[in-house]
């Protein structure tokens, strides 16, 4: 529910009292629809990331029309738990073809 109502600011506040990922993961997803992909970014480096929390911090950094870093995300999401879903390498090639666009 935080996620979806954008409460980047509650989701942050609740994880002190969280335990797993799955709090972690949330609280970036509101930050990265909220276009606070740097936050996202700061939650990924507290954790021992997921593929969930790399494809969640990758999504926020597309959002942010950050390619470039999502790209760098996506060979750290690689080299730890292998190739990145379908769907988010979708994303991917079409954040970097928007981005290469605009050059």
């Amino acid at each position: 529910a935080l996620e979806r109502a954008l409460e980047w600011r509650h989701a942050l506040l609740l994880l002190g009292h969280s335990v797993g990922l799955e709090p972690w993961n949330t609280a970036a997803s509101a930050c990265g629809k909220a276009s606070e992909w740097q936050r996202c970014l700061e939650l990924l480096t507290a954790v021992v990331p997921s593929e969930v929390t790399f494809n969640v911090s990758m999504n926020a950094c597309l959002h942010g029309s950050k390619w470039a870093l999502a790209l760098r995300l996506s060979s750290a999401l690689r080299a730890a738990h292998g190739a990145p879903h379908l769907f988010a390498l979708h994303d991917l090639l079409g954040a970097c073809e928007r981005g290469m666009a605009r050059r």
